[in-house]
């Protein structure tokens, strides 16, 4: 038979003629919305846009809410509770804004300063004992060195720095204004959400019971890291004579929010604010930093995360290797709680979670 009688019989089979009709619809449909994405792409971000401040408003109550609950079964009422942990919270951030961040800056500039010269000493050297005259491409370095540092000054970046800050500053104002209404309503808001999410599917309030569960060990572990690093850099800035200790050990403590990228950021700034020490106690410094930054990032805070959340620490390093290789500091972030969110799925589905 001619082949395209035969294409032609097959068509006027009914079943398959439905699902071409239903293909080339589905097609037509997904054409016709990516014609239309940037009108509805504009709405999603406005969406987006107003629900922000209410979902960093509830994550922020929900990783402080532990804190809270701390302090109340040390016997504090919830109301004082809350007040000691959000002020405690506020205060922190401003010591290390308002001391450590300065005190960088001004470091900074002094490290520029001694590059500036060690190139113009290494210039002088090479055309004294080997006749190489290298000045044009010093001349640049050293330029270039100047240029950053300049740019690095406050004055000369100070609107742009004000309106930065006017920025974060009312963003974090409306952040934390919003979360303490949620933190004075956590449980309600949680169990409303159980509520409403059983008429998505029954199985979803015992999901979200689990997945809460695991949260909570989740921020466990955070503040035993948080406690860890705390007193790990603070005795060893503490031992080596480093001026700002106390503000490096809690910018060490709350490098925990961002795993990996978090702890080295701090260790950075506290080897650069440690470069007026000794030369000894400078390289001692710098020694016990990266030896410790290996421990912590490696071994301590896996391990911790396995205990709490009951999850095997190879799984924890995949998560985050993962988390920053897809999505970069966004999924360094989230690594770790969107891990749990698919193993309680997991064990959920397979009748295999305990809790």
């Amino acid at each position: 038979m001619n082949p395209l009688l035969k294409v032609l019989n097959k068509l006027q089979d009914e079943k398959l003629l439905f699902r071409n009709i239903c293909l080339i619809i589905i097609l037509l449909i997904i054409f016709l919305l990516y014609l239309i994405s940037p009108v509805y792409m504009a709405i999603i971000d406005k969406m987006i846009a107003v629900i922000k401040p209410f979902v960093i408003g509830f994550m922020i109550a929900y990783i402080l809410e532990p804190c809270v609950n701390y302090l109340r079964a040390m016997g504090l009422k919830r109301n004082i509770a809350v007040i000691f942990v959000y002020l405690s919270m506020i205060f922190l951030t401003l010591v290390i804004l308002g001391v450590l961040f300065p005190a960088l800056i001004g470091k900074l500039s002094e490290i520029s300063s001694s590059l500036v010269l060690a190139a113009q000493n290494i210039n002088i050297w090479l055309i004294v004992e080997y006749r190489i005259n290298l000045t044009p491409l010093f001349n640049n370095l050293i330029a270039g060195i100047r240029t950053l540092s300049d740019n690095l000054s406050l004055w000369q970046n100070a609107f742009s720095a004000i309106s930065n800050v006017f920025s974060y500053f009312t963003s974090s104002i409306i952040y934390v204004v919003i979360s303490l209404y949620m933190i004075n309503n956590l449980s309600l808001i949680k169990t409303q959400t159980k509520k409403f999410s059983k008429l998505i599917h029954p199985f979803f309030p015992s999901y979200l019971s689990s997945l809460d569960y695991h949260m909570m060990g989740f921020l466990r572990g955070m503040l035993i890291l948080m406690g860890i690093r705390l007193v790990e850099y603070g005795v060893m800035y503490f031992i080596v004579g480093h001026s700002y200790f106390k503000e490096i050990a809690i910018l060490s403590a709350a490098s925990i929010l961002v795993p990996y990228l978090g702890l080295f950021i701090a260790s950075i700034v506290g080897i650069l604010t440690g470069f007026g020490l000794p030369t000894l106690s400078f390289w001692v410094m710098t020694v016990l930093t990266l030896v410790l930054f290996g421990i912590d990032t490696y071994v301590i805070m896996p391990r911790v995360y396995s205990i709490e959340t009951n999850t095997h620490p190879i799984w924890i390093l995949f998560a985050i290797v993962t988390g920053i290789n897809l999505f970069g500091i966004k999924g360094l972030v989230f690594a770790v709680p969107l891990l749990l969110v698919c193993i309680v799925a997991y064990h959920k589905i397979l009748g295999t979670e305990v809790v």
